[in-house]
């Protein structure tokens, strides 16, 4: 490459990984700043020494605790004597995860039932027992047999602690779980294990679990289990076969919460921790946490197990759901999802409206009831009712600054008959009028108070400032009724046709009004991907307008008149979604008011700090795209001068001759014609059957992020190449010794057999790749250095897939955990490789198109499915090897000929 062009791409490719690293640390502001408040505890633990090898072989790797809360729980006197008091919970740690994490949650609880903190109306709970696994912090993410392991393991633990209960009046059948990031998932393999016990689990809560996707995807065992785990889940409650009843009978009662921490999580994409099209709604559902009443504030992953105003919802929870009376501790399936939801969703969703109210004939004194006429926002009063004739297709809305009473809404008909008499009259009364209703005072709920406050926190749990109170009924809920009643509350109400607002915000920003009014809803055209962000702004008020952001299973708050607009959407390789972005907009004010201006514009900056977050690991697949490309032009060139060129020359004429335009042209052609992407996935397909159907890059319009990938890589790869040649330069210096070839080959015997026996392929993997630089330090020919560089180039890429297993192997050391990798002892896996490392340093010119044709689809490969099947770029990797050495060896030229 010339100097003149190497130079400034280099100074690009530096500049490209500065503002790399500065977007990925860029914090965002409002509503997206973290807001958890510090926590206190007295923790304790006591390993449960009962449980050992008798029961499981993976007790010498793991071990089971009881955490006891100091000064509130009580405390083991003997190794045989817990003195347990509660219904059990399980909580399983995440990846490198500590059994300690259980700490914040179960000492909240704890204080809660000792201190008679509890906030709900369950007269059935009880003390609960806190259970955690100590994994010695296992990579769970890493590797899937030891997922596997862990949750052998946990079934087994299950059914020892159930059989510590067996002496009570009604011993438990079944325990609570609480998973951790992995944790959530080793989860949910439990049920689909041999050594389940049936009836064992009712209910699952998940912190920052990805249960859609794998957030790496380097091991196939990983892919695996995923695969297996999600099938199971799937049939369950989809499926019609005989994997489907065994699933079915294992997982119909059991609920599934999944809570995620939003965009403060930098660990893993909120987007993976969904479940739709695994469980359906009536056995679970995913929060977001600035979207759980009175938390409202995001969460990064190692916070979301200690952050205190979760950890006080979560716990009140788990309270709301007990029944210490019935085997299984827990209240039925239908009962339970509905306290769970009360708990956790904002309130305004419309399965609230599924909620089973309470009938009433309301009676009131004639005197305090105000007919309403007006469909302007009306100011009700604590001493006055106020009661509105329902008309066609209208909203009802309600904004209180102050916390309602128990029953002060009610939507009424002549065809409801009441179960109870709401009696509101006193002695006083001279005529009364009676009303036949439905208590809708129960779906009011909180949202954040938007004036007189630094930010969101500031009115939610434990803050002194009280938060306000809101109600949305939509025309499907009020249409059923002839009159409201709002009765004995301070509040701004608003029942009339409510207008939608569909704006299409430009590329260069726009404006829209808000109607005057209590309450309106904001569609934004359009905006569905979790890649866009915008900039939001309005003249300040008097009353701060509160606006919900709200799309799929996320909600999120707003109180400033400058905030940032980020969601979780149309996510990257997940299916499709049919909703718009929408904005609520509460405005508080009375009467006729000029129309609110908004301003909205696209922010850039975010966008991208949004695009490094989710495509992290694609770029390895683009890097190895380029190097691909390089050598296919450097193996045609080679044919016709029987000159390997350089790495620099070759992608100096790729960047700078007619093949970047016609390489452009091809990308546009797959990314854009549907017909030609798809024919092209089939043929993936039919040569690896294990690949998945994916949407691109999971966006639409994603032509850009391509050339932008490709970009990167390019400058990724010329700083590269600059380091390994000026290592070569300097390597002059160095005389390595001459390698005695029987020496060398007992070395490579031993490799292998090490490999069968213990050690992982990829640890070999590694010392090749150092292998393949220091072997071109001793070479001469300029044909055989600019071969073995482009080897190395290739080879470094593909280096970061074999990492993690390294990382495992180290690990179980330390803890003294010898077992051999069962998954990764294929000596087919590595042989080819040490084969071409140590006996090839050139390969012949002879069916160069053959090769080429195998590097177009190994590209197509990274290009569709090196995002998602990560680990199989290995494999590619090496049956490529395997085809250099079958096409330059003597046998075949000689058979040909």
């Amino acid at each position: 490459m010339a100097r003149c062009f190497k130079i400034p791409i280099t100074l690009v490719g530096i500049v490209l990984w500065v503002a790399l690293v500065s977007l990925y640390n860029y914090q965002l502001v409002g509503s997206d700043t973290p807001g958890c408040r510090p926590v206190r505890m007295g923790p304790s633990y006591a390993r449960i020494l009962g449980f050992d090898l008798s029961y499981t072989q993976y007790a010498s790797k793991y071990s089971l605790y009881l955490y006891r809360e100091q000064g509130k729980d009580l405390r083991p006197k003997a190794s045989n004597n817990y003195r347990l008091d509660g219904t059990p919970v399980l909580f399983i740690p995440g990846n490198a995860g500590s059994y300690r994490q259980v700490r914040s949650i179960a000492s909240k609880t704890s204080n809660i039932i000792a201190d008679k903190q509890y906030d709900g109306f369950n007269s059935k709970h009880g003390k609960l027992d806190f259970f955690t696994a100590d994994f010695n912090e296992d990579f769970t993410a890493f590797h899937g047999r030891t997922m596997l392991d862990q949750a052998e393991y946990l079934n087994e633990a299950i059914k020892f602690i159930l059989s510590l209960y067996s002496q009570d009046e009604v011993p438990p059948k079944s325990v609570i779980i609480i998973g951790h990031s992995m944790g959530g998932i080793v989860a949910r393999v439990l049920p689909t294990l041999p050594n389940y016990q049936e009836d064992s689990i009712k209910v699952m809560i998940t912190l920052s679990s990805p249960h859609s996707k794998s957030p790496l995807t380097f091991d196939r065992d990983i892919m695996k289990v995923y695969r297996a785990v999600n099938e199971f889940w799937h049939e369950a409650y989809y499926g019609n076969s005989e994997l489907s009843d065994v699933a079915s009978a294992r997982l119909r009662d059991v609920s599934i919460l999944s809570i995620t921490g939003g965009s403060s999580d930098m660990t893993l994409p909120a987007d993976y921790t969904t479940m739709k099209g695994l469980v359906p709604d009536s056995n679970g559902f995913t929060v977001f946490s600035t979207g759980i009443p009175g938390v409202w504030t995001p969460i990064d992953h190692l916070a979301i197990v200690w952050c205190d105003q979760l950890r006080t919802v979560l716990s009140n929870a788990l309270l709301d759901i007990m029944d210490v009376g019935s085997s299984e501790k827990v209240v039925g399936l239908d009962e339970r999802m509905q306290l769970l939801k009360n708990r956790f969703l904002a309130g305004f969703e419309k399965a609230d409206s599924d909620e089973v109210l309470s009938s009433v004939t309301l009676k009131l004194d004639k005197a305090n009831v105000h007919q309403q006429a007006s469909k302007s926002v009306i100011k009700t009063s604590v001493s006055v009712s106020s009661v509105f004739k329902i008309g066609a297709n209208e909203t009802f809305s309600l904004l209180s600054l102050e916390k309602p009473l128990d029953s002060c809404v009610y939507l009424c008909s002549d065809s409801i008959r009441p179960e109870t008499i709401h009696d509101m009259t006193d002695e006083s009364t001279s005529e009364f009028v009676s009303f036949s209703c439905h208590d809708y005072s129960s779906m009011v709920n909180m949202i954040p108070k938007s004036n007189d406050v630094e930010s969101i926190k500031d009115s939610s749990i434990r803050d002194k400032t009280s938060p306000y109170y809101g109600l949305r009924l939509d025309p499907d809920v009020v249409n059923e009724y002839s009159h409201l009643v709002v009765t004995g509350l301070d509040s701004l109400v608003e029942l009339k046709e409510s207008p939608l607002v569909e704006v299409r915000p430009g590329w260069l920003g726009s404006s829209f009004k808000v109607p005057s009014g209590l309450r309106t809803t904001v569609r934004l055209k359009g905006v569905r991907s979790s890649l866009m962000s915008y900039d939001v702004s309005y003249k300040k008020l008097d009353f701060n307008p509160i606006i919900r952001q709200f799309i799929n299973e996320e909600t999120k708050w707003h109180i400033d008149n400058e905030f940032n607009l980020n969601f979780h959407g149309q996510a990257p390789y997940l299916p499709p979604v049919g909703e718009d972005l929408q904005l609520e907009v509460w405005t508080g004010h009375v009467g006729d008011q000029t129309p609110l201006t908004v301003h909205i514009k696209p922010n850039f900056l975010v966008r991208l700090k949004l695009l490094i977050i989710r495509y992290r690991i694609t770029i390895l697949s683009y890097g190895l795209i380029v190097n691909l490309l390089v050598f296919a032009f450097q193996l045609k060139e080679y044919e016709k001068t029987n000159k390997f060129p350089t790495y620099q020359k070759t992608l100096d004429k790729l960047l700078t001759s007619e093949c970047l335009r016609d390489l452009v042209c091809i990308l546009s052609v797959l990314i854009r014609s549907a017909d030609v992407s798809s024919i092209v996935r089939k043929i993936i397909a039919f040569v690896h059957l294990e690949v998945t159907e994916v949407n691109g890059l999971g966006v639409s319009g994603s032509f850009f992020l391509h050339l932008m990938f490709l970009t990167l890589s390019v400058c990724i790869n010329v700083l590269i190449n600059l380091l390994v040649t000026s290592f070569l330069k300097s390597g002059g210096l160095i005389k390595l010794p001459k390698p005695n070839l029987k020496v060398k080959n007992i070395v490579l015997a031993l490799m292998v057999l090490l490999t069968i026996v213990y050690l992982p392929y990829q640890v070999i993997y590694v010392v090749l790749t150092v292998t393949q630089l220091l072997k071109t330090l001793g070479l001469k020919n300029n044909n055989e250095i600019n071969y073995n560089v482009i080897m190395f180039m290739m080879m470094i890429w593909i280096l970061p897939i074999n990492v993690p297993i390294i990382v495992v192997l180290v690990h179980n050391l330390t803890v003294n955990w010898k077992t051999s990798f069962s998954s990764h002892h294929n000596i087919l896996s590595i042989v080819p490789i040490i084969y071409l490392v140590n006996y090839k340093n050139i390969i012949r010119l002879k069916y160069t198109n053959v090769i080429i044709v195998y590097l177009a689809y190994f590209m197509s490969y990274c290009f569709f499915y090196g995002s998602i099947n990560t680990f199989w770029l290995y494999q590619l990797f090496n049956y490529m090897c395997i085809l250099l050495i079958v096409v330059d060896n003597e046998w075949i030229h000689r058979d040909i000929k």
